[in-house]
Formats: C-alpha cells, structure tokens, sequence
C-alpha cells in the first residue's frame, strides 16, 4: 500500500472522532482496493467484504462508489495533503541555498517524482480527477492554494536574483513536466527508467534553462 493510503488509514482511526467505526471501515476498505487494483476494477461488493459490512451499509453513507470516491479525495484533500506542502516548504527553507539553486531544483523534481511513482495508484486517481471533476479542482484551489503562494514566496527569497520567472511558474512548470513524466512511465511506457535514459536530466536542465538561464545548465 503506498504511503498516502497509510496515512488516509491513520488519520480515519485517530482523527475522524464524528464518524461510525462502519463509515471508518468502508473508507479504509475502499482506499486499499482502489490502491490495489484501480477505482474501475473495484466493486462495492468487494469494498463491502473488505470492511467486514454489507453493501447497504456503503449505500448508507454513499449514493454510489463515485460518491464514495470524491469522499475519500475530499478527506485526502483536506487533511492528509497539506502535510505533504507543509513538508515541501520545510525542504524549501532548509535546502535551497545548501548546494545552489539550480542543484535545489533537480533534487526537487527528481524527489517529487519517486514520491509519484511510490504513490502511483493514488495518482493515477487524483490525476483523473483532476481532469474531469469540476468540484473537486475547485476544492482542491481552496484547499491548497495559500500553501502554494507560501512555497512560491519562499522559492523567490532563495533564488533571490537568479529567478528569471515568478515562483509561482516555478512551481507550475516543474509540476508539469513531472504530470508528464508520470503518466510516461505509469501509462505509457511502464519498463521506462528515466533516470538510466536520460530523461529525467533532460527534463531538469529544461527547467533550470526556464528558470535561471542557459548560462547554469552550460556550466554544470
């Protein structure tokens, strides 16, 4: 199980206080097989022997396993997410004038993107969703986007003069290209390791060239 899962399990027994311990247990089962084998090829019936409870108890709590699904993402979204920003903007202070700019930005992506890969299933879903789900882009903005000015501000005081773009690009731009790379090796070409191709240094120096000028990628 990847380590968002973990965590969403966690937080459901020591910080979900107002649910039923059968609400619990659908969530828990729920995220587990959607890990495991995908939201498509996960059947209420499975989620309902999973947690030990009948199929009317899901229904209960959640119209259909979509309803069930944006339930499990909107917890995701609010209490397990902002952690992981939360980390970021302490990797951001601690790290970004150790070795320079240009090094902090390749550690960044290619740190980034092992968390992707470990956590595939989870991404895979968020990604879909992301894609076609109005509601949940909408909480997502709310939810995350003062995290997301407060790593952007801090990306521009560490780079200080040498940032040609705002952080704010910064950050849209490597999130982009590691939206690429992921659904390259999760989706597309699965037996890709980007680091052995090249690929993954191809995409930093991209970004590097973007942000700080072709000058730094020549000099490494």
């Amino acid at each position: 199980m990847d380590s968002i899962s973990e965590e969403f399990i966690i937080w459901t027994e020591q910080g979900a206080k107002e649910m039923a311990p059968a609400q619990k247990k659908v969530l828990q089962a729920a995220i587990e097989l959607f890990a495991q084998q995908g939201f498509d090829a996960t059947s209420t019936k499975a989620i309902a022997e999973q947690a030990g409870v009948s199929q009317a108890i899901i229904f209960k709590y959640y119209k259909s396993k979509a309803a069930l699904l944006d339930k499990i993402l909107d917890l995701v979204v609010e209490n397990i997410l902002p952690s992981y920003s939360q980390e970021m903007l302490a990797v951001v202070k601690d790290k970004a004038d150790q070795n320079g700019f240009a090094d902090f930005i390749r550690y960044i992506i290619g740190n980034r993107f092992d968390f992707m890969v470990a956590n595939r299933s989870f991404f895979t879903i968020f990604f879909s969703q992301v894609l076609t789900n109005d509601t949940f882009v909408a909480k997502l903005k709310d939810e995350l986007s003062q995290r997301f000015e407060a790593i952007a501000t801090e990306l521009e005081q560490a780079a200080g003069d040498q940032l040609l773009i705002s952080g704010s690009a910064l950050i849209r731009l490597m999130g982009s290209q590691l939206l690429v790379l992921f659904l390259e090796t999760q989706r597309f070409e699965p037996n890709l390791d980007v680091r052995a191709s090249g690929e993954l240094d191809c995409v930093e120096d991209m970004v590097v060239r973007a942000a700080l000028g072709n000058a730094v990628v020549s000099q490494d």
